[in-house]
């Protein structure tokens, strides 16, 4: 019974600072980009408001087209402006994190010791498959692969 009084406890003290970190929106258009201190190469998503210190905010998961892989490092804005042009309604981004001094958006769900060029792909893998299969039906992309990501903005 005690041991059950103190897991209440426990909760009740725990609950509302889990609860008080909110997950983000994805903006996936280009043309609509949330604020905050994103890079022109990475997705944006919503932020948490107020003035609580944090290490990082996330975002809610979605489901990107990977268009092509590289070594760390190696993927260039040049390219992800490039790419952008291909898909004016989607957010194409890359990895860069801890490639540049303020490089801190990173994403949870691919190789870390590689980067990417992706473009968003939806909410389901059902439009991120069909997403893919147009782009290899087009010989656009052939390796391209869907993974479900989330972004994390390490906060300076």
């Amino acid at each position: 019974m005690r041991s059950l009084l103190a897991l209440g406890v426990l909760l009740a003290i725990v609950a509302p600072a889990a609860s008080a970190q909110r997950i983000g929106r994805i903006c996936p258009d280009p043309a609509h980009r949330c604020a905050g201190p994103f890079r022109p190469f990475d997705i944006t998503f919503d932020l948490p408001a107020g003035d609580v210190a944090r290490a990082s905010s996330a975002s809610a998961p979605f489901w990107a087209v990977i268009l092509h892989s590289a070594p760390r490092c190696r993927v260039s804005a040049e390219l992800v402006a490039r790419a952008q042009r291909e898909f004016p309604r989607r957010q194409v981004f890359a990895d860069r994190f801890e490639c540049e001094d303020e490089a801190l958006v990173g994403y949870a769900g691919v190789d870390s010791a590689h980067a990417f060029l992706a473009v968003y792909a939806g909410t389901s893998r059902r439009e991120a498959t069909a997403l893919r299969d147009s782009l290899r039906a087009a010989r656009a992309y052939p390796g391209a692969n869907v993974r479900r990501l989330h972004a994390v903005l390490h906060h300076p």
